[in-house]
């Protein structure tokens, strides 16, 4: 980062995490489990700041898949 000359916050990814993943789920509970964290710090500090649509967005970030790389197809549950 400090190459790119880019500034970088600490912690980013995790605040950016909970905030999205909150947004996505939409369980303060579950998301504190998650990310280690009690419910009532992860409804304080991260409810409302993403929309469910932004959250989806996110999560579908994804690096290119290699051409080389063969996908198996998902096993049926029994």
């Amino acid at each position: 980062m400090k190459a790119a000359k880019t500034p970088w916050k600490d912690n980013g990814l995790r605040h950016s995490f909970i905030s999205y993943r909150l947004a996505n789920i939409q369980n303060a509970a579950q998301v504190a489990l998650e990310a280690g964290n009690s419910p009532a710090m992860v409804f304080k500090h991260y409810r409302e700041i993403v929309r469910p649509a932004a959250a989806l967005t996110w999560f579908a970030i994804a690096p290119e898949q290699p051409a080389n790389i063969v996908k198996l197809p998902k096993l049926k549950a029994a």
